[in-house]
């Protein structure tokens, strides 16, 4: 995990699938993972989610990939797709981690999204409902942090919600 960007591969992306579905499906799990890795999971999200916030041309290089399936990518939105129910279930502290690690992903899939391609292959794996999906987990984040108070990240956020809503209507 250690490893630059750039040569972030399939290992890692394994690892976040790992992290998520079994945390995701066996809450014990959960506090089974050492609070390095999943505090490594979050950097590492946290990481991709500002690079794709901040950086289109990240979102366009990510968006131009060719092969799609097995790609990280492909399974970055297989494990959200797969989790999307059961991370909205957060009734006690593992379980609201996996639901935090569960909203970084939406927020990152959001960013991703923001170009044509990645967006068409999430609503093709999701039967036309990806955008859908997405916004309503980044909303659903959003609830979470607004009772926080954290007023710079809903505000951001809220531009993410916004410029999906729009450019799902622009290609639907």
């Amino acid at each position: 995990m250690a490893r630059p960007l750039q040569q972030f591969g399939d290992f890692e992306s394994t690892m976040l699938k790992l992290a998520l579905n079994t945390t995701n499906n066996n809450p014990a799990a959960a506090g089974a993972f050492s609070r390095d890795v999943y505090e490594t999971l979050m950097l590492l999200l946290g990481v991709m989610i500002n690079t794709s916030e901040h950086c289109p041309s990240t979102r366009r290089s990510v968006d131009a990939w060719q092969g799609w399936d097995g790609s990280p990518l492909d399974k970055l939105m297989d494990v959200y797709l797969e989790n999307r129910e059961s991370a909205g279930t957060a009734d006690s502290v593992e379980k609201t981690s996996i639901a935090v690690a569960h909203g970084y992903l939406a927020i990152l899939l959001g960013y991703l999204s923001l170009g044509g391609q990645v967006r068409r292959r999430l609503e093709e794996k999701s039967q036309g409902r990806g955008t859908k999906y997405l916004l309503d987990s980044i909303q659903v984040f959003m609830a979470l942090h607004q009772k926080l108070d954290t007023d710079e990240l809903t505000t951001s956020l809220q531009n993410l919600v916004n410029e999906l809503r729009q450019r799902h209507r622009l290609s639907g």
